[in-house]
């Protein structure tokens, strides 16, 4: 069985043959891999012993279905957080390193390495990484908003569709309000979205998710960066996920 750090390694190797395969030989590129296989912990005989199993699992991983990418990685929160500071601490930096090698961050990536900030800083901390102040739906109106129009946004290349599946959201968080749509500048626009819906109250944590599923689900698809995007939020949220990904 493949133990937690190794599944992260495996990540690793698996970018490594996806990127082999797209003809990427940027020397930076492989000499931060090097760096990256450089950092596992262990003596010679454990470190060969453990990248043999991860490439197993990462062959395996290449095959996976991109809709099940997140669940996967999710198999391993749980091991992880119990694990000894400084191997956590470790994963989380190592994890970094690795979204952040071909200086390109996909939603998936951007989706993993919010989940594991999260879960692991809590399981350091004993408390939310943001250390948010209590907010309401009406505080947090501008957040959550720009939250309902990156999913608008990631879902629908035609505009008009964007703002379609943003508004059938915005009504149901703000059923009395006129709200209208504006773009937002990719995923990382959800970094000033994070720290301000952490501080909701329950009910209002139930209605930001709930709008999130009627945005992802108003044109009748969900694409993978939506589901990948709605896991993130309900773990942000501490929500169960919906049963409709």
């Amino acid at each position: 069985m493949v133990r937690p750090l190794e599944l992260w390694v495996c990540w690793h190797i698996r970018y490594r043959y996806r990127t082999e395969a797209l003809g990427n030989t940027d020397p930076a590129t492989l000499a931060q891999h090097q760096h990256l296989d450089n950092r596992h912990p262990g003596n010679h005989q454990q470190h060969c012993a453990t990248v043999t199993n991860c490439r197993v699992c990462a062959a395996e991983l290449v095959r996976v279905d991109p809709s099940l990418r997140l669940p996967v990685a999710a198999i391993a929160f749980p091991a992880l957080r119990g694990r000894p500071e400084a191997e956590t601490r470790l994963v989380t930096s190592v994890l970094g390193e690795l979204i952040n090698a071909d200086g390109q961050i996909d939603i998936f990536e951007y989706c993993l390495g919010t989940l594991v900030f999260v879960g692991l800083n809590e399981a350091l901390t004993s408390g939310s990484p943001w250390k948010s102040r209590r907010q309401s739906l009406a505080s947090a109106q501008n957040a959550i908003c720009c939250l309902i129009a990156v999913l608008a946004q990631t879902g629908n290349g035609d505009p008009r569709v964007a703002a379609a599946a943003f508004q059938a959201g915005i009504s149901v968080a703000y059923p009395q309000a006129r709200i209208p749509f504006l773009g937002v500048q990719g995923v990382f626009a959800l970094e000033q979205v994070w720290p301000v819906i952490d501080g909701l109250e329950g009910n209002d944590k139930a209605t930001v998710v709930a709008a999130v599923v009627t945005t992802v689900t108003a044109d009748g698809v969900i694409t993978v960066e939506e589901s990948e995007l709605l896991r993130t939020v309900c773990g942000v949220l501490h929500c169960p996920v919906p049963p409709v990904v």
